[in-house]
């Protein structure tokens, strides 16, 4: 379970194959990662619309590819608004941002490949591994780090609930000095 909205609990898991698993070479210039996704949220309406993670050593680029054009149609490098830390995201709207109606509804999965471009010499490290589902109550992104087999979600507020967290603390700040002089 990674957070719960009066809309319900937005759950999913997943799982991420690469190289030979697949049948596709990966080597010192190209990882193949075939992913698949499942939202197990209680409602339909639940959408996870943006998957992406970190990587290291850096990618420098990726191409997507999926038998269909249901759930995660897209990849670029690039972030999830909120997580900076992301750098291959995939996507089921225009972009990462995500948006438009489309997405894995709760209840179902999508698979698809991504095919990472870079330097792959040694261990490769896909880390923070980064969500964001859009609900009737708006949207959450989530960051999901593990060690040593134990994974810690947090949820992570949007940049514009930033943006009016700081209006809200100065203006408390102005209150504060009035009342002083």
């Amino acid at each position: 379970m990674v957070a719960l909205d009066a809309a319900g609990t937005l759950t999913g898991n997943g799982t991420i194959l690469y190289g030979e698993e697949l049948g596709c070479d990966s080597d010192a210039s190209s990882l193949c990662l075939k992913i698949t996704l499942n939202n197990t949220s209680g409602l339909s309406s639940n959408r996870l619309v943006t998957f992406g993670f970190g990587i290291d050593p850096n990618a420098t680029g990726v191409t997507f590819s999926d038998s269909d054009s249901i759930g995660i149609i897209g990849a670029a490098l690039g972030d999830i608004p909120a997580i900076k830390t992301v750098e291959v995201c995939a996507y089921s709207g225009p972009n990462c941002s995500g948006g438009g109606g489309d997405g894995i509804f709760g209840g179902t999965s999508d698979t698809f490949a991504l095919f990472i471009a870079g330097t792959w010499t040694g261990s490769v490290t896909l880390e923070p591994v980064g969500f964001k589902y859009q609900t009737d109550n708006g949207s959450f992104e989530f960051t999901t780090v593990c060690t040593n087999g134990s994974c810690d979600t947090t949820e992570v507020p949007e940049p514009g609930s930033l943006a009016l967290l700081g209006a809200g603390l100065a203006g408390l700040a102005l209150i504060r000095r009035r009342r002083r002089d």
